[in-house]
């Protein structure tokens, strides 16, 4: 499977190519203003991103649902999930990447228990910061983020500071 061509774009859905071995975070959900303020967060944090924001009201078009490999799932060292209310996709890739690290983001409950995630995942009590997510990302990646400067071709230009 060949994706399109990596842009730094919100709606991303492939891992832009680079040289160094930065660690890969699929992001996945709908929202939009979610996808747009991770994207850059995690990139700024030394994290090469993907985002899917899933199959909408058709599973047919989310290949794990229909029992295939999905390339942005295989090569992520981490996922951070908020797609579906009944989690089959987060369920989906735990029985398709048993070793793969599932953040599932899951609103808190005024009362009563804390809604289940599947079997395997790390559940992360929404809301919760941006900081927060990328904390609970460090402590499940396999490596850590990066520290090389960042590539202005695929990002646009560092932000220029004051002083």
């Amino acid at each position: 499977m060949t994706g399109p061509t990596p842009t730094a774009h919100p709606d991303q859905r492939t891992y832009p190519r680079r040289h160094d071995a930065r660690p890969r975070v699929l992001v996945e959900t709908a929202d939009r203003a979610l996808r747009i303020s991770d994207f850059r967060f995690l990139v700024d944090a030394g994290f090469d991103v993907a985002i899917c924001a899933g199959p909408g009201h058709n599973d047919e078009l989310c290949p794990l649902l229909r029992g295939e490999e999905c390339e942005l799932v295989s090569k992520a060292d981490v996922v951070l999930h908020e797609l579906d209310s009944d989690l089959q996709i987060a369920a989906a890739i735990k029985t398709a990447y048993p070793n793969l690290p599932v953040l599932v983001q899951r609103p808190r409950r005024q009362d009563g228990p804390p809604i289940p995630v599947p079997e395997g995942c790390t559940p992360l009590d929404m809301p919760c910061s941006l900081s927060s997510q990328l904390d609970a990302i460090r402590r499940v990646c396999p490596r850590p983020p990066s520290s090389s400067p960042r590539d202005d071709r695929l990002h646009g230009p560092a932000p220029i500071l004051a002083g």
